[in-house]
């Protein structure tokens, strides 16, 4: 299956995680499936993913923090006194659930592939499958992460 328009580039609007992200979906989605007609779905899925990672690594910080101190991670003291959770793992949870229903409609999940493949048969050219090794070499995450401020 041969769709029109691809999706190259990310949009100039993205920051550096976000183009990362963009970059990794269109090297490792399922080959000639997304067009440019799939720029904004693709787009939601790279904004909840960086912001997945974003929220991530904030309460990773956040539990080492809490951990030297002798607090709680997961929860927080409001300033009236009262307990709270932690609002990064609200949002950790909120960009999974939304990512767990963009990654199916893109083709990103084993069992959204085996639908793409029953539908469109030898048609469909599925990357290989990953060691690890080739993904590392292309993945711009951990220079994305050495840019954070610590």
């Amino acid at each position: 299956m041969k769709v029109a328009g691809s999706l190259t580039d990310p949009p100039s609007w993205m920051n550096d995680l976000q183009k990362s992200c963009w970059r990794d979906a269109i090297t490792y989605a399922p080959t000639d499936v997304l067009s440019r007609i799939d720029a904004a779905i693709l787009t939601a899925y790279t904004v909840h993913q960086a912001r997945l990672i974003e929220a991530s690594m904030a309460q990773n910080l956040r539990e080492r923090t809490c951990f030297e101190n002798g607090e709680d991670p997961l929860y927080m003291e409001t300033k009236g006194g009262g307990i709270v959770q932690s609002p990064y793992i609200g949002i950790i949870n909120r960009a999974t659930d939304k990512l767990m229903k963009i990654v199916s409609e893109l083709g990103f999940t084993p069992v959204s592939r085996t639908r793409l493949s029953a539908a469109f048969g030898d048609a469909l050219d599925l990357p290989p499958a990953s060691s690890g090794e080739e993904q590392e070499a292309g993945n711009d995450f951990d220079k994305v992460v050495a840019l954070r401020p610590k």
